[in-house]
């Protein structure tokens, strides 16, 4: 370490943890002057956790909005003619029932 750098805080690396990549780029340019290598890896510590953030974060998005729309359309939406024609009579009438399942007698 040379004589114009000084040892910040290894608190800021909690802003690029918790924030991505703005708190790295914030923590970068906080830091760039008084210790390089702090904000060097507080910088490089928000590109990783964001890109790591950004596969979960899709497959989740995907997910819920896949709940939302199955809950939101009528069952027999999703089946055509012919899925139903495969499944045998009696579980298409199980299938096309009127009924709630909490109506129905035992």
């Amino acid at each position: 370490m040379s004589e114009q750098q000084k040892e910040r805080s290894w608190l800021w690396i909690l802003l690029p943890v918790f924030f991505f990549l703005p708190g790295g780029i914030i923590s970068y340019f906080a830091l760039k002057d008084s210790d390089q290598r702090l904000s060097k890896m507080s910088l490089y510590l928000g590109a990783a956790v964001t890109m790591g953030m950004i596969p979960i974060i899709v497959i989740t998005s995907i997910m819920m909005a896949g709940m939302f729309f199955m809950d939101s359309m009528p069952f027999d939406m999703y089946m055509d003619e012919s899925f139903m024609h495969d499944m045998g009579p009696e579980m298409e009438q199980d299938m096309m029932m009127d009924e709630p399942m909490s109506e129905m007698e035992p």
